[in-house]
């Protein structure tokens, strides 16, 4: 279940159903945001083995991404379904770069991106298109954000 959250400040909090598993954030992009994703990507490699980590190399699919991490950073709370279990099992023991690749071939995944992308209230952008909004996701595995 997805759920808006209208704010960070506690009053507006209360009333985000619990357990939440991941929040995921839609940011405008600038040139300060651009440089400290990059920087933070640099030192992606030594993310802890117990984190689902990959890079996003498809164009204008962060949100896809940052929903992939969110539910693969919580199979022990959601069940996933048998596609992404089973994208997680081949992700194993892959970089971050390796499993960005390995999303790009995936053709069930990509299915449903483009259906998801289709049914929102305005007209998704194309992979080629550029745009000033990013979507993360942050995520509690074991404790550390």
């Amino acid at each position: 279940q997805f759920t808006d959250v209208w704010g960070l400040d506690p009053d507006l909090l209360m009333m985000v159903p619990q357990p939440v598993a991941a929040l995921l954030l839609l940011y405008p992009i600038s040139p300060k945001t651009e440089k400290l994703g990059t920087d933070k990507l640099i030192s992606c490699d030594d993310v802890d083995s117990n984190v689902f980590f990959m890079k996003q190399t498809v164009g204008n699919a962060c949100g896809t991404v940052a929903i992939i991490h969110s539910l693969l950073n919580n199979v022990d709370r959601i069940d996933v379904g048998e596609e992404l279990k089973t994208f997680r099992q081949d992700c194993a023991g892959k970089s971050a770069d390796e499993r960005a690749k390995m999303l790009e071939t995936n053709s069930q995944i990509a299915g449903k991106h483009a259906e998801a992308a289709s049914c929102g209230q305005t007209v998704a952008p194309s992979a080629e298109e550029r745009v000033n909004l990013h979507f993360v996701a942050l995520v509690s595995v074991g404790g550390t954000l």
